[in-house]
Order: structure tokens, then C-alpha cells, then sequence
């Protein structure tokens, strides 16, 4: 059982990528829940055959996230107690912070802490990610794989000798899409039907161009950049801030990764409209209907350096035995990972366009 705590929804996309490939390598049930879905005074009840893992986000000046708050109440309570309650627990922890924050990754280390004094045991270490330096994906994937060495003989399973992939979503055709209901870029259904001046929150964002932007400096470790936007027409009844609030800059895809992603996947038209649902019957990951080109170049990180779990992922739909191999050799080791493709920045389709050619 994988539980999730999140503010920002990164907490939840690990936690049922972990659950997925647990069960695709192993062959064993296992899910993932939202920590206010469960009612945490059956933690006592938990049976020691099972292994709960714990994915917390510490956000603000240590704050756990809202989802989290009871939880860490009934953790409490459990303290109190002069039993230990949870002895017959099996956890793993793994938590996502900000070094720039003088309480990183404060949750999870209060979440362990307890867990020890109430006699659960362990797996492995607690895991953080750091924000600051984007590494949250990699620590996450060493972390993940430390915990792997350790199931199969705590399950009484055997892994799988390769690792079969199971979709997170599911595409299909819809060739009676309303033109007016097909997202071409906008946030949610609230800004495609002209009702975005509904409460503004993180799920419905009030967009504000951005009128100037410079640096302030530059270090070996961080960038510190100074932006301004123009909030004309926000509603100033809502203009409130509290700590750990954030203002996102949302960019597009430029058109050349976008066209490169395309070829990469085999795209024969990018903008038939389509719908994306997700595999696990929840609401689509991204906003739909809505077309190949909109969705990359709008709601896809494609940019961004690709996870040694993904390109191994990758190899799986090589068109050759060449790329494959060529894809399988840059994840032979954390190292020549990071010297192919995390330092030299490239992107998923320049890394499978360069294996593909092999």
C-alpha cells in the first residue's frame, strides 16, 4: 500500500507510479491512496505481511501537507500510548522538500521518528528529494530501487526477469468533439468556457502575463531571477498570500521539440482531436479532448531530461535490436546516465531520436 501527503500533486504521480511498477514487477496487488482516505486508527491493524509506504511532501517553513494533518495527529495520539502500536508494521518512507528551506523535508523525518518509537520496522532509509536542485526524480528512483532488493523476500515473491510496461493512460479517437469543448492551451474547463473569474486557486489560476523579466545573479548552485507580471483584472478581494504559496510561470513547448516529439512517436496527425483518460478510470492527466500538438506543446514536460526508469522503459519500443541496446547501455550506470544524458541535457525524443538512429 503506497499513501500519498501532497500540496502540489508531485507526492501523488510517485506514489502511483511506485504502486504500478510494484505490481508489474512482482506480480503482487498493490495501490496507492490519498492519506486522508484512510482511516489512520487501523494503522495498529495493519498485517505484518504487508508493506506500507509513505510518500510525504514537506512544504512552507516544515509544514505538513493538508491532506497529512490528521495523520500526523493520530501519529501522535499513538505516542502517547505506552504500547507500541504499530510493532507489527513494515514501512518505507520516502519524502520531497526544498533545501532552501531551513526545515527540509521536516514531515518525513517526523513520520519516521514516530514510526521507530512505535516499533514499526523500516525498510531501507528514509528517502528525500531536493527541489532546489531538481534531483527529487533520481533520488526517488535510487531510493525506489534500495527498496525493490528488499520486497521479494519480504512478500515471498520472485521479480519478473523483464519488466513489463503498463499504460498509465488510455487514447482513443473522438471525431465528434464540439470545437468550441477542445482545449487548445487553456488551464482548465473554466477558462475554455469563458467562466474564469470564478474563486481564484491553484486548480483554477488567474493568468498573468509576464511584463519584464531579469536576472539578479547567478551562482554555482541556484539562479535568482526578478519577474513581474500584470495582474489587471484580478480580483483584489483575492489577492491574499500565505507562506508556501507560489506563482508558476507556465511556458509552451518550443515548436522544434514539439515537431521532434512528434516524429518520435509516430504521430501521423497531430491535430485529429483525441481523449486521454486515465487507466485507473480517474479524471484525464491532462485537460481533454484536445489534440497531439496541443498537449505537447502545452500540458507535457518534454524538455526536461528524461528519468534512467524512462529511457529503460524506452527500450521496450524500440524499432530495432540496435536501439534497444543503445537505449539499455546509457542506464548500464548511474554514471554514464549522467554523463549521456543528464549533462549533456537532453531531451526524451533527442535521446530516443539518437538511439533510434543506431
Amino acid at each position: 500500500m503506497v499513501f500519498w501527503g501532497t500540496q502540489s500533486g508531485t507526492a501523488k504521480v510517485l506514489a502511483k507510479s511506485l504502486a504500478r511498477e510494484a505490481s508489474a514487477r512482482f506480480n503482487i496487488k498493490s495501490m496507492s491512496a490519498d492519506l486522508d482516505d484512510y482511516d489512520h486508527i487501523h494503522l495498529a491493524d495493519f498485517p505484518a505481511t504487508k508493506v506500507a509506504v509513505f510518500i510525504i511532501a514537506t512544504y512552507g517553513e516544515g509544514d505538513p501537507p493538508d491532506n497529512t494533518q490528521d495523520f500526523c495527529s493520530v501519529l501522535d495520539q499513538f505516542r502517547c500510548s505506552p504500547q507500541k502500536a504499530l510493532e507489527n508494521m513494515s514501512y518505507a518512507t520516502f519524502g520531497l522538500g526544498n533545501r532552501n528551506y531551513a526545515q527540509f523535508n521536516k514531515v518525513v523525518d517526523v513520520v519516521d521518528e514516530s514510526f521507530q518509537a512505535l516499533g514499526a520496522k523500516r525498510l531501507g532509509i528514509v528517502g528525500k528529494g531536493d527541489e532546489s536542485t531538481g534531483s527529487t526524480e533520481i533520488e526517488f528512483s535510487m531510493w525506489k530501487n534500495t527498496l525493490f532488493k528488499v520486497l521479494p523476500q519480504l512478500l515471498g515473491t520472485t521479480e519478473n526477469p523483464t519488466l513489463l510496461y503498463v499504460p498509465d493512460v488510455q487514447v482513443t479517437d473522438n471525431k465528434n468533439a464540439r470545437p468550441t469543448m477542445v482545449y487548445r492551451g487553456e488551464p482548465n474547463k473554466n477558462h475554455l468556457i469563458g467562466h474564469f473569474h470564478v474563486p481564484v486557486t491553484r486548480y483554477n489560476p488567474h493568468i498573468a502575463p509576464v511584463t519584464s523579466s531579469r536576472h539578479l545573479f547567478d551562482a554555482s548552485t541556484r539562479h535568482c531571477i526578478h519577474m513581474e507580471f500584470n495582474i489587471a483584472g484580478f480580483p483584489s478581494q483575492q489577492m491574499a498570500y500565505e507562506t508556501g504559496d507560489h506563482l508558476a510561470i507556465w511556458p509552451s513547448n518550443p515548436s522544434l521539440e514539439v515537431e521532434r516529439m512528434l516524429t518520435v512517436i509516430g504521430a501521423q496527425s497531430k491535430d485529429d482531436v483525441i481523449d486521454i483518460v486515465s487507466a485507473e478510470g480517474e479524471g484525464p492527466p491532462v485537460p481533454s479532448p484536445s489534440t497531439r500538438d496541443t498537449i505537447l506543446r502545452y500540458y507535457l514536460e518534454i524538455c526536461a531530461s528524461p528519468t534512467k526508469d524512462t529511457v529503460s522503459l524506452l527500450a521496450h519500443f524500440a524499432p530495432s535490436k540496435a536501439a534497444a541496446e543503445a537505449l539499455m547501455g546509457l542506464t548500464s550506470s548511474p554514471e554514464k546516465f549522467k554523463a549521456c544524458v543528464t549533462e549533456r541535457y537532453l531531451t526524451l525524443a533527442s535521446v530516443s531520436a539518437s538511439c533510434y538512429e543506431a
